[in-house]
């Protein structure tokens, strides 16, 4: 069985990552295999497109995973994910979080998603 929690917040550095550091850490205590779940990050603060929540949550995930395995969507820009998205030609494709998810599953039993921005930041002109 998963334990999959999602951590969202009112805005951008409300605390959403040391709140998922905090919960990770505990959920080893008591023993599960975790993992941290970024699927969509923007802001780099240098060219590698690795985000530094993302880092964080692969940092502290009992789970040995690849940075793509966190993060598969990472942008430069300090903005909405959807305005990178299109700048950037790089469309958000569910299926591809979906997909992330699914995989952590089978090597996880404790997984925390980290959402992006506030809780009505927008993924594209049709999804928040």
């Amino acid at each position: 069985m998963n334990n999959c929690w999602f951590v969202t917040g009112t805005d951008t550095n409300v605390g959403k990552t040391i709140c998922s550091i905090f919960l990770l850490k505990l959920a080893r205590q008591y023993g599960y295999n975790t993992s941290g779940y970024k699927p969509i990050a923007s802001g780099t603060k240098n060219h590698s497109y690795k985000n530094d929540d993302a880092i964080f949550l692969q940092r502290f995930s009992t789970v040995k995973l690849s940075y793509k395995e966190v993060n598969p969507f990472s942008f430069l820009e300090f903005t909405s994910p959807n305005i990178s998205s299109k700048k950037n030609f790089m469309p958000i494709c569910t299926n591809v979080l979906s997909l992330g998810l699914k995989n952590l599953k089978k090597k996880s039993n404790y997984i925390l998603i980290e959402g992006a921005g506030g809780w009505f930041t927008p993924l594209s002109k049709k999804k928040l």
